[in-house]
């Protein structure tokens, strides 16, 4: 049985985690711990889905939507700081661009620091709720909504990969891969290879989306690399063509 306090500690294990990267955050605008603090609350909403999947019936209600806001705000922040940084790596020439986005971020990273404390106590609260609220729910019925779940990802890959929704049916993925510790071991074991398969699967979605958004911000700056954009979209077209051999040779459970 998996029980509400297997479930509550690992929320609060997540809140020290939490903790930390905001601590991080404000005090050196590391982008590693934003990165780290919006996978942890990737993986609480994971938790959150699969158990309104298992009672559906029940319509449960988890109220997380200032950790939610918080999460999207570091968002924003994270993606300033990646093109910055994208643009300095494959010198990008547009000192209109770099001054915009560098004044975005200096204003967004201004008010979390201004709000931080606010932020911190409003997750904590959140959190300390969610933990009292999860309700237990029977390992076997964890499994089998589980590989549920999973035999739907695999007829996704197998039979209808589409480009334009690679990076959304990445998300069905990590929603395996965030919540597979909550199978039982012989469920858990029996899918090891599989769910190894799908890791490696959402790896080279992530390498084709990586492609995708420099390829967005070389059009966003204004300024054309024809080369660099041939290759690019040549790199875009491989990677894509390697998703959906790899796709083929997945195998329902």
């Amino acid at each position: 049985m998996i029980m509400a306090t297997k479930q509550s500690e690992q929320i609060m294990r997540s809140w020290k985690r939490i903790r930390k990267y905001l601590e991080s955050i404000k005090d050196s605008r590391d982008p590693l711990s934003i990165h780290k603090f919006r996978l942890e609350i990737k993986k609480i909403e994971a938790l959150l889905f699969l158990v309104r999947s298992c009672e559906p019936d029940k319509k449960h209600r988890f109220d997380i939507k200032h950790t939610r806001k918080v999460f999207l705000y570091l968002g924003k922040i994270r993606t300033s700081m990646l093109n910055l940084n994208l643009a300095e790596t494959y010198n990008l020439k547009n000192p209109s661009f770099f001054y915009s986005e560098q004044l975005k971020l200096e204003a967004r990273l201004k008010i979390f620091q201004t709000y931080e404390a606010e932020y911190f106590s409003r997750i904590r609260k959140e959190l300390e709720m969610l933990a009292t609220k999860l309700p237990r729910i029977d390992t076997n019925l964890i499994n089998k909504v589980y590989l549920r779940h999973y035999q739907k990802t695999v007829r996704l890959f197998r039979n209808s990969i589409q480009e334009e929704k690679l990076h959304k049916s990445r998300k069905k993925i990590k929603f395996l891969l965030y919540t597979s510790h909550l199978l039982s071991r012989k469920a858990n074991q029996a899918l090891e290879q599989e769910l190894m398969h799908l890791d490696h699967l959402q790896e080279l979605i992530g390498q084709w989306h990586d492609i995708v958004v420099l390829l967005e911000l070389i059009n966003s700056t204004g300024t054309k690399y024809t080369e660099m954009e041939r290759e690019l979209r040549k790199n875009l077209q491989q990677k894509f063509e390697a998703i959906k051999a790899f796709s083929s040779s997945l195998v329902p459970s």
